[in-house]
C-alpha cells in the first residue's frame, strides 16, 4: 500500500476481482443461509476494499511522480481502515470454514445416523423375507404331505376317496405334486377298474355257482395282471 505502481495497483485489482468472482460462485453452490449472507458481506466489504484502494492508489502514484514521499493523514486513515477491511473479510472467510466444518460433522453424523436406520431396515425386509418363505416352504412340505396321507390312506383302505395335492406354486414343490397328482390319478383309475372287476367276479361266480355257466366278464381293466 505504501510503494503502489501502476502494475501493482492493476495487480490488486485483478486479484480482488477473482476473489470475488469465486465467492460469488461460491454463494451459488451454498444451502445454507447464513454462508450465503457471508458471501455478501464479503463481496461488499470488497467493493468498500477497492473503493479506498483506488482513492489511496491515485493520491500516491500522483505523490510518487511529483517526489511527495510522506503520507497525509488522509493517507493513513484510509490505510487503516482498508486493513480494518482486510481483517473483516478474513473473518467472514473463516466463518464459512467453520459452517464448513459443522456442515460436514452433521452430515457425518445424518450419515451414522441413516446408515443404522438402512440397516435396521435391511434387516427387518430380510427377516421378513425369510419368514414368508420359511412359511411358503412350510405351508408347502405341509400339503404335500397331507396330499400323500391322503393317498396312502386310500391305498390302505382306510379311506374311500382320495384327495389331490394342493399345490399350484411354480416351484420344486408344486413341480413334484404335479407328477404325484398325476399318479394318484393313474392309481385311482386302476383300483376303481380292480374293484369293478372283483365285484363282477364275485357276482358272476354267484350265477356260476347256481348253474349258470353263461356269464362272462364284459370289462377292461389296464393291469394286465388281472
Amino acid at each position: 500500500l505504501r510503494n503502489l505502481t501502476e502494475e501493482s495497483s492493476q495487480k490488486v485489482q485483478n486479484d480482488f476481482k477473482k476473489l470475488m468472482e469465486d465467492v460469488s460462485a461460491a454463494k451459488s453452490t451454498f444451502s445454507l443461509k447464513e454462508n450465503r449472507d457471508l458471501c455478501d458481506d464479503i463481496l461488499n466489504y470488497s467493493k468498500e476494499y477497492l473503493k479506498e484502494f483506488d482513492a489511496l492508489a491515485k493520491e500516491n502514484i500522483s505523490n510518487f511522480k511529483n517526489g511527495i514521499t510522506a503520507e497525509s493523514e488522509d493517507m493513513k486513515n484510509r490505510i487503516s481502515k482498508m486493513s480494518n477491511i482486510g481483517l473483516e473479510i478474513e473473518h467472514k472467510i473463516q466463518e464459512i470454514n467453520k459452517n464448513a466444518i459443522m456442515l460436514r460433522e452433521d452430515a457425518y453424523k445424518s450419515l451414522d445416523i441413516d446408515l443404522v436406520i438402512l440397516a435396521i431396515v435391511a434387516t427387518s425386509i430380510f427377516i421378513l423375507i425369510s419368514i414368508v418363505i420359511s412359511n411358503n416352504i412350510v405351508n408347502s412340505l405341509e400339503n404335500f404331505k397331507n396330499g400323500l396321507f391322503s393317498f396312502f390312506a386310500y391305498l390302505n383302505r382306510e379311506s374311500s376317496n382320495v384327495e389331490l395335492i394342493n399345490l399350484d406354486t411354480k416351484d420344486e414343490f408344486g413341480q413334484m405334486s404335479t407328477i404325484v397328482n398325476e399318479n394318484i390319478i393313474k392309481t385311482q383309475k386302476g383300483i376303481e377298474e380292480d374293484r369293478k372287476l372283483i365285484d363282477e367276479t364275485i357276482s358272476v361266480l354267484g350265477e356260476f355257482e347256481q348253474g349258470d355257466l353263461c356269464q362272462r366278464l364284459n370289462l377292461n381293466v389296464s393291469n394286465p395282471a388281472l
